[in-house]
């Protein structure tokens, strides 16, 4: 499965989250369905607001989940089983704090292929230094190319201007990653046309 945009979402408790997936979401290769189940709170809206995506009349882009979570959570067995999940995202989290793999690294298990197809690799913001071969994130994008894992940046911060965006992406583009998690829905035609070169 090839994604170049992958664009992170919360699901509304009110609003149709198909029609919400379909109005905001609709150019991305892919949704990343926040899924953490808190203990203090009632979450089920979100089961029932996924299970509409499923039946849905809209063409919408392909459905990832994230249970936001290292622990047991109810809902993950019941997620890997629905054939219209795409794929699930797993934390890769140690008791070496201090490990890098610790702070940056999201799989993606593909459903389909039964593998994990996509890293997600998290940064708070990029320059022109990291293009060099001593890059931790250089290392990283080629350890999960060398594996046949697309890797996905996925920026912590929140991008200043649309410039910034774009001059941030095409450093990415060079340095190795095949497309971007993103926030803001303003920027999936940006992210397809760049990661598509």
């Amino acid at each position: 499965m090839k994604i170049r945009s992958l664009i992170r979402v919360r699901l509304t408790r009110f609003f149709p989250s198909d029609r919400y997936i379909k109005n905001r979401c609709s150019g991305a290769d892919g949704v990343l369905i926040d899924f953490e189940k808190k203990e203090d709170k009632v979450d089920d809206y979100k089961l029932s607001s996924f299970h509409r995506l499923k039946n849905s009349k809209f063409s919408l882009p392909k459905l990832l989940v994230d249970p936001v979570t290292t622990n047991s959570n109810q809902w993950i067995p019941r997620l890997i089983e629905e054939k219209s999940v795409d794929g699930v995202a797993m934390r890769n989290f140690t008791d070496d704090v201090i490990s890098l793999d610790n702070e940056i690294f999201t799989m993606i298990w593909d459903t389909r292929e039964q593998r994990i197809t996509h890293s997600i690799i998290s940064y708070h913001r990029i320059n022109d230094c990291d293009i060099m071969w001593n890059s931790s994130i250089r290392t990283a994008v080629q350890d999960s190319l060398e594996h046949d894992i697309q890797p996905l940046a996925a920026r912590t911060l929140r991008f200043r201007d649309y410039e910034t965006a774009v001059q941030e992406f095409e450093i990415l583009r060079q340095i190795g990653f095949t497309g971007a998690v993103i926030r803001n829905p303003n920027l999936i035609e940006m992210t397809n046309e760049i990661f598509e070169k």
